[in-house]
């Protein structure tokens, strides 16, 4: 196996682990932000609007590109929280796929969201 086949495996997960990680980081933004939402200045919560419609625009990117392979399903919601809470409360959905969302929501989503309960609807 050459160096060019390895890269061409290994640099798509790379971009997809980024993509994962920078829209992770725009998350934990705007749920502080979401905390301070009263307290801020216009300009600031000017600002923070900017921040979250980045925010919005990775997280779309995130499921069409990364949760689609993760799940092995095309994207029917335009983010992805729509997507996790689809898969954990439909009963007729892949038992696998339901554990994951449930695994993300519960570990990278929940304790981050100023209700404790991201993925719930």
């Amino acid at each position: 196996m050459s160096i060019f086949s390895v890269a061409g495996v290994a640099l798509p997960f790379a971009v997809g682990y980024l993509l994962a990680l920078v829209t992770w980081l725009f998350y934990l933004a705007a749920m502080n932000l979401l905390r301070h939402k009263d307290a801020m200045h216009p300009v600031a919560k000017l600002h923070a609007y900017a921040l979250v419609a980045v925010g919005v625009v990775l997280d779309a990117l995130l499921n069409a590109i990364v949760a689609t392979v993760l799940f092995l399903d095309p994207p029917r919601d335009a983010l992805l929280t729509g997507r996790l809470r689809r898969y954990i409360n439909d009963p007729k959905e892949r038992p696998w796929r339901r554990r994951v969302a449930k695994w993300v929501c519960v570990h990278l989503l929940d304790q981050f969201d100023p209700t404790g309960d991201h993925c719930k609807e």
